[in-house]
């Protein structure tokens, strides 16, 4: 459970930093994540030729090659010969009434941990957004290509500094369709259920003016949830007091 800790505290200072950077166009600087490439790729994610991203879309499909691009550069290797996990799922009306099906791909891989290789924790966020409506493109910058631009500025760091248990990183489709990605996932997971000891999932970590990273759910890790962080004081002191002592 100690390098579980750890490792949570690590991800949780880098999503820190991401998220910072996310909501800051101008003067970025960190010293655990590269600034400026999290931006480019949140602005290349939710730029108006990603369509909005939507699952099962031509934008959706191009925001997915996208974000394997960036596992590949970010370190993260694929379980077996690919990053895609495909699932279908029914949603809408079709012709004469019918509920049409829908196919949406999950993009999943890991970084190998040096002590506890069949330990998982996951790190997750979804990738689609609501797509193109009444020819507008909703670009979904916060929701949730900030969260899918953290998942690379994390990984980049675990690739360099390896976790003592193995990193699963998980990029979710279908989320806006009623989570169709990750109960796929968890309905068919790539490694055992039993091995994932914790998920910490990225969403929409682009923007708070009183800069401020809410954490919920953390009930024996860090926090009792749901709880408040602020940047100033407790990721940059606390958390990274708890890291040195580690």
């Amino acid at each position: 459970m100690r390098y579980t800790f750890r490792i949570a505290l690590v991800a949780t200072v880098i999503l820190a930093g991401a998220s910072a950077a996310a909501r800051r166009q101008t003067d970025v600087h960190s010293t655990i994540i590269d600034a400026p490439q999290l931006l480019r790729d949140l602005q290349t994610l939710s730029a108006d030729d990603m369509q909005g991203r939507q699952v099962d879309t031509e934008g959706g499909a191009k925001a997915r090659a996208f974000v394997i691009e960036r596992f590949k550069a970010s370190g993260i290797k694929p379980f077996g010969e690919s990053y895609e996990q495909p699932f279908t799922f029914t949603a809408g009306r079709g012709a004469a009434g019918t509920t049409p099906e829908r196919h949406g791909v999950n993009v999943v891989g890991y970084i190998e941990g040096s002590r506890q290789p069949t330990r998982y924790i996951v790190i997750s966020a979804h990738y689609d957004h609501i797509g193109v409506r009444n020819n507008v493109v909703n670009n979904g910058a916060d929701d949730n290509a900030s969260g899918t631009a953290a998942l690379f500025a994390v990984a980049k760091y675990f690739s360099t500094h390896k976790p003592a248990n193995s990193l699963l990183f998980a990029a979710f489709d279908g989320e806006e369709s009623g989570l169709r990605g990750s109960r796929a996932f968890v309905a068919k997971p790539v490694v055992d259920a039993a091995s994932m000891v914790i998920d910490l999932n990225m969403d929409m970590i682009g923007r708070d003016p009183n800069n401020l990273l809410y954490v919920v759910g953390l009930i024996t890790l860090v926090l009792s949830g749901p709880s408040r962080l602020s940047l100033d004081y407790w990721i940059k002191r606390r958390i990274n007091h708890e890291i040195e002592k580690s």
